[in-house]
């Protein structure tokens, strides 16, 4: 059996762990099985959930929370910082390398509108 991941917003997560605290599993269940706006009070991010997505959270604590393109770039620049530097390292062209990376994730300075994403790239290319 396969259970999928369901993927929650940063309002629906927060909302969620609330729900969570305040809540029993079976108590979370049975309102969010009730039809119609069952949330309220600030969890109404919930209401769009399916069953499956609720149940598979509310009883394994299954889940992620979808990041925005500026936070899955940072992320993956993050996560491949070694690999930069070692390239670096062998051929001194961080530039080349960061441009690259930029091209090869289909990412570009046009796609994001947060300044300080771009002046921290171009601080580590340097």
């Amino acid at each position: 059996m396969n259970i999928k991941k369901p993927v929650f917003t940063k309002e629906q997560a927060k909302a969620f762990e609330q729900v969570k605290s305040d809540y029993n599993i079976g108590v979370a269940l049975s309102i969010h099985a009730d039809s119609g706006d069952h949330w309220i009070h600030g969890l109404e991010s919930l209401n769009g959930l399916s069953m499956d997505d609720f149940y598979v959270a509310i009883r394994w604590g299954y889940y992620e929370v979808e990041q925005t393109p500026e936070e899955e770039f940072v992320a993956h620049y993050e996560e491949n910082r070694t690999l930069k530097d070692s390239h670096e390292n062998r051929n001194g062209h961080a530039g080349s390398y960061l441009a690259g990376y930029l091209n090869g994730m289909k990412y570009s300075a046009l796609t994001f509108n947060k300044v300080e994403i771009l002046d921290s790239i171009n601080k580590e290319a340097e």
